[in-house]
C-alpha cells in the first residue's frame, strides 16, 4: 500500500472491506463532514461507477468521526466499516484523501488495516510559471486538486514577467 505522505504506522490484518452498492457514507449533523462525504461519494461514483448512499446506517459503512487522537488522522479499515477519525476537519480531509488513494490502488477492496499519521503542518509545491506555457485557470485548478489528493497544503508560484495585468501594464514589461 502506497499512501503519500507515508503513514508513521501501518497495521495490516486478515479480512477485507468491499465497497459495493450496499456501502453507505454515514452523515453527521456537521456541515463540513457532510461536505467531505459528498466529495467522497462523487469520487467513488467517478472511479468505481457506484452511486453509494448517504445514510444514517447501513450494513457496510464509511464514517467520518471527530475524535481526540494524538495523530493527524487515523484510517481504520475493518470488515464492515471504514472509520476516518481525526481531532479536526483538516485531519478528516487528509484521511479522506488517503482513502481515495487506496481506492485508486485497490479498486474498492481493501485488507483490514489501520493507518496512523503524524501531523504535517506544511507540505508544499513550488511551481515556476515563468518558463514555458503560462498556466490557465483550469490548469491551476487541476494542479490544486492534484495537490489536495497528495495532501499538499501550500502552492508557491514563481512569477517574473509572465503575467501582464491590464491595470498594471508596466509590471509585465
Amino acid at each position: 500500500m502506497n499512501i503519500i505522505p507515508k503513514p508513521k504506522q501501518v497495521e495490516i490484518y486478515e479480512g477485507q472491506f468491499v465497497i459495493d452498492i450496499q456501502t453507505a457514507l454515514i452523515v453527521s449533523n456537521q456541515r463540513q463532514t457532510n461536505k467531505f462525504a459528498i466529495e467522497l461519494k462523487d469520487f467513488i461514483k467517478e472511479k468505481l461507477g457506484l452511486d453509494i448512499n448517504l445514510s444514517l446506517s447501513a450494513k457496510r459503512r464509511i464514517i467520518f468521526e471527530h475524535m481526540a487522537t494524538e495523530n493527524a488522522y487515523e484510517l481504520k479499515v475493518e470488515c464492515d466499516v471504514i472509520r476516518i477519525q481525526a481531532p479536526d476537519d483538516q485531519g478528516l480531509y487528509y484521511g479522506m484523501q488517503s482513502l481515495k488513494q487506496l481506492i485508486v490502488q485497490f479498486n474498492a477492496i481493501f485488507h483490514k488495516c489501520i493507518f496512523k499519521t503524524n501531523p504535517i503542518n506544511h507540505r508544499g509545491f513550488y511551481h515556476d510559471v515563468t518558463r514555458g506555457k503560462v498556466p490557465t485557470l483550469k490548469m491551476m485548478q487541476s494542479l490544486v486538486d492534484t495537490m489536495a489528493f497528495f495532501k499538499l497544503n501550500q502552492l508557491q508560484l514563481y512569477v517574473e514577467h509572465t503575467f501582464c495585468l491590464a491595470d498594471k501594464a508596466k509590471c509585465g514589461r
